[in-house]
């Protein structure tokens, strides 16, 4: 996990400090999980043009424990099954009471 880093984009100085929780599914992670504090990474190509960037600090990558993420599943589970029953829910109105737009009152001004 990378602490602080400074980010350039489109190799115009324009850069800023910033704390990220570096991801495998992040485009960035396999340039940026081995980078040595102080080292100049890039440019690397992003949506935006380039990008380079410089490490100022790095924690130790570690894998949480159930405790620290039971709440964060938990809540991401209810969530997903919310969803699902709202999306079935409002499909299930809209086919017994269709909704039939009146033009006319749209086009008035």
């Amino acid at each position: 996990m990378l602490k602080k880093l400074i980010f350039i984009q489109n190799i115009e100085a324009i850069s800023f400090e910033k704390n990220i929780t570096l991801y495998p599914s992040n485009k960035f992670y396999k340039y940026l999980k081995d980078a040595t504090v102080g080292k100049l990474i890039g440019p690397l190509p992003s949506d935006n043009g380039q990008v380079m960037f410089i490490i100022i600090e790095k924690t130790p990558e570690k894998i949480k424990s159930y405790n620290e993420v039971k709440d964060i599943c938990y809540n991401a589970v209810i969530n997903e099954k919310k969803n699902t029953l709202d999306k079935l829910f409002y499909q299930k109105i809209l086919k017994d009471y269709p909704i039939i737009l009146n033009k006319d009152f749209f086009n008035k001004h």
